[in-house]
């Protein structure tokens, strides 16, 4: 609270009003204020739950923050009380879940003061494929034991898949392994 004596001069006379007049100062209440806004693009492999990043905010007045996700992909996400945000469900590449299908989501972060006043920030996470393997498969032929010299023909050939349908390729290794020959296909490897 400040008291004033107001005057005025028209640079001969001066006036004086008597009164002291009172100015009082209100508090207004400022939101809280997200600390750490340098990270806002993630990367995740699929099929995690870790914690992506973990937010700090502080509050002029003192008060605590609370902290939950929001936007266009929020049903994707769970916060906790110290502002770490992850998945709320592993994410799976071949399955996206966010709004626009291609493994990007979207999601805001909000920090908010007791008197619920938001500071926001705008996250993208972007969720990655995690190669399974291959898996092989080996028919329940087996190899001829001896092979006739100078045949042209296959001597056995090997199946294999890989469930994210990538490209097979086959190599054969050992201390008498020659080059596998140029015809082989995706799936079958002969030798």
């Amino acid at each position: 609270m400040y008291e004033v004596t107001i005057r005025a001069s028209d640079g001969r006379y001066t006036g004086t009003l008597e009164e002291f007049q009172t100015v009082t100062i209100t508090d207004v209440n400022e939101p809280s204020s997200i600390t750490t806004t340098s990270r806002t693009s993630f990367t995740l492999q699929e099929n995690s739950t870790s914690t992506l990043y973990t937010f700090r905010a502080t509050d002029p007045e003192g008060g605590t923050v609370t902290w939950s996700p929001a936007g266009t992909d929020v049903s994707a996400f769970a916060m906790d009380e110290r502002g770490a945000l992850s998945f709320a469900s592993p994410p799976h590449f071949d399955s996206p879940g966010d709004s626009g299908g291609d493994n990007v989501y979207d999601v805001t972060v909000e920090a908010r003061d007791p008197e619920g006043n938001p500071d926001i920030l705008d996250v993208t996470v972007t969720v990655t494929d995690h190669n399974e393997g291959v898996e092989p498969t080996i028919s329940t032929r087996r190899p001829p034991s001896t092979y006739q010299e100078n045949g042209t023909a296959a001597v056995y050939t090997f199946h294999a898949s890989d469930p994210r349908r990538g490209a097979i390729t086959w190599t054969v290794t050992g201390p008498t392994a020659v080059p596998l020959p140029s015809r082989l296909t995706a799936a079958d490897g002969e030798c």
